[in-house]
């Protein structure tokens, strides 16, 4: 972003300069994409507008002196359009892995039986849990959470141990889009998202799209300023 040559003052309407602040231009995110599944024209554009909007915020936040509330709610619409992003991203994996699909059965849980010797070599059973799924259920697209556990399991991209929870975190951070989703009186969004979330946020998408060796962007440099200070 172009922070550091123009400030906010050129994206007001009665500013003289020919020049205005501008994000990364949406194209410039759609074609450097790599989605690979059914759905991936429609990612591609709609991730490139809200990267484009994460810029924004950022901008903001770099740019302007605002109250303590207007932070905060800055860091609440970073933080679900964070998710969001992660969100269309992981099913974007997980079509292209074949990892979704009309699953009649269920997985619960996983019994183990004590382990036993026989002949001086150790055996133990497993048994699998399993429910018959009702067919309004089976094929629907998978929740977030869901989704987030299968990634670590599978590992089918280069998230590290540390990421998993930060997310589980962030996703209860995102069903806070719903205005009454309080538990009490005090539990506002003023009194939940911190800067602390918004740079775990950052850094997850860093990790996503931002590193050298991101499977999702043949241009990881698009999303340096995911990890810089602001």
């Amino acid at each position: 972003m172009k922070i550091d040559k123009l400030d906010f003052k050129s994206l007001l309407k009665n500013s003289n300069g020919d020049e205005k602040w501008y994000p990364t231009r949406i194209e410039s995110y759609r074609q450097n994409f790599k989605l690979e599944s059914t759905k991936a024209t429609l990612l591609q554009s709609n991730l490139a507008y809200s990267f484009q909007y994460l810029e924004y915020i950022i901008f903001q936040l770099s740019e302007l002196s605002l109250s303590a509330v207007l932070t905060t709610m800055l860091y609440k619409s970073f933080i679900i359009t964070g998710m969001s992003i992660v969100e269309a991203t992981f099913l974007d994996v997980m079509l292209s892995h074949k990892a979704i699909g009309d699953v009649e059965w269920e997985e619960l849980t996983t019994l183990e039986s004590n382990s036993k010797k026989v002949c001086g070599i150790e055996y133990k059973t497993e048994t699998k849990i399993l429910k018959r799924r009702s067919k309004s259920v089976a094929g629907q697209l998978p929740t977030l959470d869901s989704m987030i556990k299968k990634m670590e399991k599978k590992q089918y991209i280069p998230l590290s141990h540390d990421d998993y929870p930060v997310l589980k975190s962030l996703r209860e951070l995102r069903n806070k889009v719903h205005l009454q989703s309080g538990k009490s009186d005090e539990d506002t969004d003023y009194k939940t998202f911190n800067k602390q979330d918004f740079l775990l946020m950052k850094r997850i998408l860093f990790n996503l799209f931002g590193k050298n060796d991101s499977e999702l962007t043949t241009d990881p440099s698009l999303f340096k300023y995911l990890n810089e200070n602001n």
